[in-house]
This record gives structure tokens, sequence and C-alpha cells, in this order.
């Protein structure tokens, strides 16, 4: 194995491991920021961030409704404008970065409705 593709793999491993270990604290990051996960896709809610443009905030601001349905935060809901997907969960991490959450985005209907 190369010497570039031996440092791909152990930045791979630090990158997921960070996430076991988030998990592992409850679903937060360090700067306490929640943790969801659903399909094998990990995602983080950014913070609230009314006076940045849609395009400096996760998904370009789009609008997604996270509801956690098992682990520490089961029963919240949260509305985000600022969602940062980590990626697909590595095959040999999805037993220890589980389901938590269901991730919808939400779309707008005549009358202000979402949907």
């Amino acid at each position: 194995m190369g010497e570039a593709r031996a440092s791909e793999i152990w930045v791979l491993d630090n990158f997921w491991a960070a996430k076991v270990a988030w998990c592992e604290s409850g679903d937060l990051t360090p700067d306490g920021s929640l943790v969801a996960r659903t399909d094998g896709v990990h995602y983080i809610i950014g913070a609230p961030i009314p006076d940045v443009p849609a395009s400096c905030k996760g998904y370009g601001g789009s609008r997604f409704q996270v509801t956690f349905v098992c682990g520490p935060h089961a029963g919240t809901v949260i509305v985000t404008d600022n969602l940062w997907c980590q990626g697909g969960i590595p095959d040999e991490y999805r037993d220890r970065l589980p389901p938590n959450a269901i991730v919808e985005p939400i779309t707008a209907r005549r009358g202000g409705e979402r949907g």
C-alpha cells in the first residue's frame, strides 16, 4: 500500500472515529451541535444563524425537520435551515452509528403550509 493511500485511510478512520465519539457522548459534537443519523447518512444540525446568506448554510439554507426517534434526544423535533451532511456512514461503522432520527425536507406549499 502506498504512503498516500495509507494516509487517506488514516484520515477516514479518524473522521468516522470522531463521529463514534460524538454518538457515545450523547449525540453531541464538541461544540454542542446535535447529531442525526438516518438511512445510513450522518448529519449535524448547525446553530441558527439568521443574518447569514443561505449560501453559507448547510444545504444552501434549505429547511428540514429532524425528528429524533431514539437515543438521548428521542421525542425532540427541530426545524433547521442549517443542516450539514457528513456523508454515508461506511459499513464498518454502521453498528456503532445507528439511526436515531428521521430527516425530512420541508417544502413550501400554498398558504405557507409545509409538507
